[in-house]
C-alpha cells in the first residue's frame, strides 16, 4: 500500500485499475483529474514503470538492457551538466542516476510518482508525463 506522504500534486497513481493524476489530497482524501475524490487509500498503488510508461515520460535511448533519459541542465550561465537516468528493463528497475562525471547513484525506482519525485527534487521542474 502506498503512503501518502509519498505524493506530490501532480503525481500520477493507479486507482481501481484506472491512471490518474493527482490534483490535491490531504490526510483524509485524494483528489485526482478528472474529478475523482476518493478516501479508500488501500486500493492506491503506484504505477510501475515499464519501457511503455517511460517512452510516455521522453525517455527514448536505449543500450543493451537500458533504456535512458539525457538532459541537458544549467544550474548557472557556467555550470551545464548533463542528467543521465538508466532503467534496467529485465532487471525493471532504475539502475543509477548519473549527475555528469563519474558520480552514479544507486536508486530503488519502481513506481512513476517515485520518478516524478526524483526529477522534481534534482530539476526543479516537473517531469512531462503523457499517459
Amino acid at each position: 500500500m502506498m503512503q501518502i506522504t509519498e505524493l506530490r500534486i501532480g503525481n500520477w497513481i493507479k486507482y481501481q485499475d484506472k491512471h490518474l493524476q493527482v490534483i490535491e489530497f490531504n490526510s483524509y482524501m485524494i483528489c485526482c483529474a478528472p474529478h475523482w475524490g476518493f478516501d479508500n487509500f488501500e486500493e492506491v498503488e503506484g504505477i510501475p514503470l515499464t519501457p511503455e510508461i517511460l517512452y510516455k515520460c521522453g525517455f527514448d535511448d536505449w543500450s543493451g538492457d537500458q533504456v535512458y533519459a539525457k538532459l541537458g541542465l544549467s544550474l548557472s550561465k557556467k555550470t551545464n551538466f548533463n542528467l543521465i537516468f538508466a532503467y534496467h528493463i529485465r532487471k525493471e528497475k532504475f539502475e543509477y542516476v548519473n549527475l555528469g562525471g563519474d558520480g552514479d547513484m544507486d536508486l530503488d525506482i519502481k513506481y512513476l510518482h517515485q520518478l516524478q519525485n526524483l526529477y522534481f527534487a534534482l530539476t526543479g521542474s516537473e517531469l512531462t508525463v503523457n499517459l
